[in-house]
């Protein structure tokens, strides 16, 4: 997503060059807003999970949540 909706200078790569090169990503796949969708669908997975950790398992996924919300939130 950050590739197709990012400026080069954020990136501190080429923006669009995923597309340039015809790789297959959720955005040429699926399109912006569908791979969008899917990103917040897999987050919310994602925290699920921890979730489960936490209660059932006993861990503490701290750490894996804020990563989590670090790369769902991400613009560079």
């Amino acid at each position: 997503i950050l590739d197709a909706t990012a400026d080069s200078g954020v990136l501190g790569k080429s923006a669009g060059k995923d597309a340039r090169d015809g790789k297959s990503t959720y955005v040429s796949l699926m399109g912006l807003a569908a791979a969008g969708e899917k990103q917040i669908q897999i987050g919310a997975q994602i925290r699920d999970r921890l979730q489960w950790l936490r209660e059932r398992a006993g861990y503490d996924p701290a750490f894996l949540e804020q990563m989590t919300d670090y790369l769902l939130s991400r613009e560079k």
